[in-house]
């Protein structure tokens, strides 16, 4: 039952509040996002084994770079929010890497405090829907409310896609958990673009 369910996002057999569910969807995503795929084995008493295949060809690797660097950066301010660390680090290298400069915070308290200190730079705010001390919606409506324009991307893990309406509603970029690089890229770029950034 545990191998049928082990990439769901959120799934997790850890007690509550030593696991989020995100890491092995967050693997399974990487790995069908690169052509690839993967498989588990497991029995009681003699461990677990993951296997990762990926695909040799040159040519579209190539052609992935190339798709890649039409989404690069050109030193623009991200605040990325998330409270599950595994993600907010994957995200914040993935957009280092890419030409942004990326503001880090936990929660929507520590995203308001570097808000503040950057505010006047800021072009983007990538923010999880479920925050420990509030809704990732509600944060980015209050930043937009500061500062215009202002790019807003809006994460979630829901499987029913509950928050999608209201981030329809406020014309904020949606990206779905568990994301590729490329998708995330593609949503900062377009976010950063509507908001009149040229990146």
């Amino acid at each position: 039952e545990t191998l049928q369910r082990i990439f769901e996002p959120l799934f997790t057999t850890k007690e509550a509040g030593k696991g989020t569910g995100f890491g092995l969807s967050v693997v399974y995503s990487i790995v069908k996002q690169h052509g690839g795929w993967i498989t588990v084995r497991s029995a009681p008493d003699k461990g677990t084994t993951f296997k990762i295949y990926m695909p040799a060809l040159i040519g579209k690797q190539a052609r992935a770079t190339v798709a890649m660097s039409g989404k690069r950066g050109t030193g623009e301010h991200i605040l990325l929010v998330d409270s599950e660390k595994d993600m907010l680090k994957f995200a914040q290298v993935g957009l280092s890497e890419h030409g942004y400069t990326v503001h880090v915070a936990h929660s929507a308290r520590e995203a308001l405090e570097v808000f503040k200190a950057h505010r006047e730079d800021l072009h983007v705010v990538v923010s999880d829907v479920l925050l420990p001390d509030q809704s990732g919606i509600t944060l980015a409506k209050y930043l937009r409310t500061r500062k215009k324009p202002l790019g807003v991307v809006i994460m979630s893990g829901y499987p029913d896609e509950r928050a999608k309406p209201e981030v329809l509603e406020h014309k904020f970029k949606y990206l779905r958990k568990p994301f590729s690089l490329n998708g995330l890229l593609t949503a900062v770029k377009e976010a950063a673009e509507e908001a009149g950034t040229k990146s």
